[in-house]
């Protein structure tokens, strides 16, 4: 076995693809793959990892070269950094979500009986209906959705879509 070159990368991406080959790119962005044959290999293959590549020629195609050997160095380069997607959001305290709860009560209208016939055709919101509608947009403060302000605009954004579908 020929060693064709050395060459030491820090992985930036890795992902298998859908023939079971680890696929990976280095902080210059250069994409390498190691194909499944080699799965012992996938191991070393980390994000952040330093990493020394060891290539040979392939002796089944004339001037291919594969990676025989993938060891970490023990140097990791890239901390992993949180998700700048993800919203970093104070979780509310029952007292706060309860209030604004409160607020959101007060401020939907509420109609249970039309008053004449013609209001009888329009949908209007009941005691059930803003009831739903505030526990949902509740749900979402918890959950970290939307924040503890906004609980009523989605209040109102449920009430309207259970009346009216939009």
């Amino acid at each position: 076995m020929d060693i064709k070159k050395k060459e030491i990368i820090v992985i930036q991406t890795v992902k298998t693809n859908t023939y079971g080959d680890l696929e990976f790119t280095d902080i210059q962005g250069k994409s390498y793959k190691i194909g499944k044959a080699r799965a012992d290999k996938f191991p070393a293959i980390q994000l952040g990892a330093e990493v020394e590549l060891i290539w040979v020629n392939n002796p089944h195609k004339p001037n291919a070269e594969y990676i025989y050997s993938a060891t970490q160095t023990g140097k990791h380069i890239i901390q992993e950094k949180p998700n700048p997607i993800t919203p970093q959001m104070q979780t509310p305290t029952n007292k706060d979500i309860a209030k604004a709860y409160k607020e959101a009560v007060k401020s939907l209208p509420i109609q249970d009986t039309p008053q004449s016939k013609s209001d009888a055709v329009k949908p209007q919101s009941t005691t059930k209906d803003r009831a739903v509608a505030i526990s949902y947009s509740k749900d979402l403060v918890i959950g970290k959705i939307i924040t503890i302000d906004k609980l009523k605009d989605y209040a109102d954004r449920f009430l309207k879509y259970i009346e009216i579908g939009e």
